[in-house]
């Protein structure tokens, strides 16, 4: 073999090998998940803390450790959490609505008001801009 190929096969082994290696946060993410599945709610929310005890700018594990611990009626641990998760990635905002949604109808005017707010700040989209500060708009 010439070196020239020599060169291939070592670096195409090391691509190989580098898509192989899965980061530790994603290994307790992707545990957290099949716990989930498995409704071992307790093993999930220790699986998604590792992963945010490695790598904190993880804005999926801090989603799914809100949805854990709203799971198990932890609402302000859960609010805090999805803060998280919505200043990491604005895009989760959408998810979010969801939350608000129930803040509002189970008589937490005051928490989904604060997250009508949140989500306003990084949402886009003209027409849930409109709909949530009608939502503001709205006597508690």
């Amino acid at each position: 073999m010439n070196r020239q190929g020599l060169i291939a096969l070592v670096l195409g082994g090391l691509i190989l090998l580098a898509g192989c290696a899965t980061a530790p946060y994603l290994r307790h993410y992707d545990r957290g998940m099949g716990f989930i599945k498995e409704s071992k709610i307790n093993r999930a929310e220790a699986e998604f803390r590792r992963a945010i005890r490695q790598k904190p700018e993880f804005a999926e594990a801090h989603y799914r450790l809100g949805e854990v611990l709203l799971s198990q009626h932890q609402i302000e641990e859960a609010i805090a959490e999805f803060r998280k998760a919505v200043r990491l990635k604005p895009e989760v905002a959408l998810n979010l609505y969801l939350l608000a949604v129930i803040l509002d109808k189970d008589g937490k005017r005051k928490e989904a008001r604060e997250f009508w707010v949140d989500i306003l700040r990084v949402e886009q989209d003209p027409w849930r801009i409109l709909i949530i500060k009608q939502r503001l708009a709205e006597p508690d």
